[in-house]
C-alpha cells in the first residue's frame, strides 16, 4: 500500500507539472507526454506509442454507452491487426473503488489492448477537454493529434478512416543515396562534382530521427532533389567523428541537416523534421540561395559584414531556421547601434512580429509600448495595435490556464 501510495504521489507531481504548462489541445496540437498507471499501478507514458498511430479509447466501466462500445472495439482491433496501430484503452474514474472495478471489467472482457487509469492523471482530461465519455482521440506516429475528437468503434466511418491512413497506397518509395564516406571523403567527391554535402545528423535514441527516415526521407521528390544536387552521408552525432561535427557546426538538437560547402563551411542548417516532403524540399532549396543559406550568411556577418542588408537577412534566416534565441542576440547587438526613428521603422517591424522575440516582459516589447506613437507613424496603427492585443492576449491566456500566478491585489 505504501508503494502504491508513493506512485500515486508522484503521479500527482508529474500532473501538477503537466497543468502548469496546460493548454487546450486541438486537432494539429503535438500531445504532451502525460504520464498515467497500469492495471499494477506502474508509471506508463504515451511515449511508449511514439512511431505509432494512436485510437484512444477514453472511458468509464460505470457508463452504458462505453461498455456497449467494447465488442466493436475487439473487431475494430482485429480488423487491423498487424498494422500500425495501438488502440490504447484509458479508463476515467475516480471513484473510491474504481481500480478494483475497472481490472474487474478488463478480466471478464478479455481486454486485450493496452488498459490504462487517469486517476490522478486528469491533466488529460483538461488537456483534451473531455467533457463527456465515451471520447475517441487519434494521435499520429509523432504524437500529433490527428483528430481529437475521433469517431467511435460502432461507427463504421471509424474503420473507414484508419483503413485510409493504414492500408492507402503510400506515397512512392525511395531512397537517399547516402554514401559510406567520412565526412572528408564526401567534402572530396563534392569538390570533384561540384556539389555540396548533404549532412544528416542523429542519435540512436532520436524518435524524430527515425520517424523522418521511415516517412519523409523515403518520398520520391525529396530522394529526387537530394540525388540529384548533393553528395549525401549520415553521421551518428555521438559515435566516430560524429562528436567533433557537433562541436564544429554547434549541433544541439536532432536530427539536424546541414548544407556543406566542399571547403568544409557551414552554408545552411536546419533542425527538426518536417510533416511533408515539400516542405523538406522547401528548406533545402532555400540553403541554394545566397541571400537565404543561414551558414553563409553567418560567415559573412562573423567576418565582419554588419551593413543594414545583411544583418536583415541573417536574422530572417535565423527565424526561418527556428534559432530564435541566437536571431534575438543579433537583433539585439544590432539595435544597440541604431537611433529610434530607424528601430521604429519597416524593415525592422518584422523582428517585433515574431512571437519568439517579442512577447511580454520582453525588451523588444517595452520598446514598443515605449514607443507607440512613433511606431505608429513608421509601421501603422493596424499593425502595432495587433501586435499588442496579440501579447496581451497571451498573457492573458497563460494566467487563465494557469501558467502564471494571477498579479496579488
Amino acid at each position: 500500500m505504501k508503494l502504491k501510495l508513493i506512485l500515486m504521489t508522484l503521479l500527482l507531481v508529474a500532473v501538477v507539472v503537466v497543468r502548469a504548462q496546460s493548454k487546450i489541445l486541438k486537432t494539429g496540437d503535438k500531445c504532451p507526454d502525460l504520464v498515467f498507471i497500469d492495471r499494477d499501478y506502474n508509471l506508463v507514458s504515451l511515449e511508449e506509442f511514439r512511431g505509432q498511430y494512436v485510437y484512444i479509447n477514453v472511458w468509464a466501466e460505470s457508463e452504458s454507452r462505453c461498455m456497449a462500445e467494447i465488442p466493436y472495439l475487439k473487431k475494430l482491433r482485429e480488423t487491423f491487426k498487424g498494422k500500425d496501430v495501438v488502440f490504447l484503452s484509458i479508463c476515467n474514474d475516480k471513484r473510491a473503488d474504481a481500480h478494483e472495478l475497472w481490472t474487474n471489467v478488463i478480466t471478464q472482457n478479455k481486454l486485450e489492448e493496452p488498459q490504462w487509469m487517469i486517476s490522478a492523471a486528469d491533466g488529460f482530461i483538461d488537456l483534451l477537454k473531455v467533457t463527456s465519455i465515451p471520447r475517441y482521440i487519434l494521435l499520429g506516429p509523432d504524437m500529433t493529434i490527428i483528430d481529437d475528437n475521433m469517431t467511435g468503434p460502432s461507427d463504421k466511418a471509424t474503420e473507414k478512416r484508419l483503413h485510409e491512413i493504414l492500408v492507402r497506397p503510400m506515397v512512392k518509395v525511395s531512397e537517399i543515396n547516402f554514401l559510406d564516406l567520412s565526412l572528408k571523403e564526401a567534402l572530396d567527391k563534392a569538390a570533384a562534382e561540384n556539389k555540396l554535402v548533404f549532412l544528416d545528423a542523429y542519435t540512436d535514441w532520436c524518435g524524430p530521427c527515425k520517424l523522418m527516415n521511415q516517412t519523409v526521407l523515403r518520398e520520391e521528390k525529396v530522394c529526387d532533389y537530394v540525388n540529384k544536387n548533393f553528395v549525401s552521408i549520415k553521421m551518428n552525432a555521438e559515435k566516430g567523428e560524429g562528436p567533433e561535427a557537433v562541436r564544429k557546426y554547434m549541433i544541439s538538437a536532432y536530427p539536424t541537416y546541414m548544407l556543406i560547402e566542399p571547403d568544409g563551411s557551414l552554408r545552411h542548417k536546419f533542425t527538426g523534421g518536417t510533416k511533408t516532403g515539400e516542405e523538406f524540399v522547401g528548406k533545402l532549396s532555400e540553403g541554394m540561395l545566397d541571400d537565404v543559406a543561414v551558414g553563409l550568411l553567418e560567415s559573412k556577418y562573423k567576418a565582419g559584414n554588419c551593413s543594414k542588408d545583411l544583418v536583415l537577412k541573417y536574422i530572417n534566416a535565423l527565424m526561418n531556421v527556428g534559432n530564435f534565441i541566437k536571431a534575438n542576440e543579433v537583433a539585439s547587438t544590432w539595435f544597440g547601434s541604431l537611433p529610434d526613428n530607424e528601430k521604429t521603422g519597416k524593415d525592422y517591424w518584422f523582428i517585433y512580429e515574431s512571437p519568439a522575440l517579442t512577447f511580454d516582459g520582453s525588451d523588444n516589447f517595452k520598446y514598443i509600448l515605449d514607443h507607440k506613437k512613433q511606431f505608429y507613424k513608421n509601421v501603422g496603427n493596424e499593425s502595432v495595435d495587433k501586435k499588442i492585443i496579440d501579447v496581451f492576449g497571451k498573457s492573458l491566456e497563460n494566467i487563465y490556464i494557469g501558467r502564471k500566478r494571477r498579479m496579488p491585489r
